[in-house]
């Protein structure tokens, strides 16, 4: 099945499957921070991303739950070789995330 998404400000015609997660889908697509870390349990926020304002695990979603969405990933804040506020904060807090 087609869906359509916005991803970090692009739109995007994809084809999905129905059982198809979220976090697989936008590795598929090239997105490589969204990890795996609980084995999709959405438990570690390894994969999160911005669904709608607010931050989801993106291994309990599945890729028709986002048609006709907007989502946002760290790769957004990576447009450039410097660090966002945010990157800068996570490193001076030792995030390992």
């Amino acid at each position: 099945m087609k869906i359509k998404v916005t991803i970090n400000g692009t739109p995007r015609e994809l084809e999905v499957e129905p059982g198809e997660r979220v976090r697989g889908l936008l590795q598929r697509g090239g997105i490589l921070s969204v990890r795996n870390g609980c084995d999709g349990q959405g438990s570690c926020g390894a994969c999160s991303i911005i669904l709608g304002g607010r931050t989801v695990n993106s291994c309990l979603l599945r890729a028709p739950q986002i048609d006709g969405k907007e989502i946002w990933t760290v790769e957004h804040m990576a447009k450039s070789r410097d660090l966002s506020a945010l990157q800068t904060a996570f490193i001076e807090a030792g995030v390992v995330q």
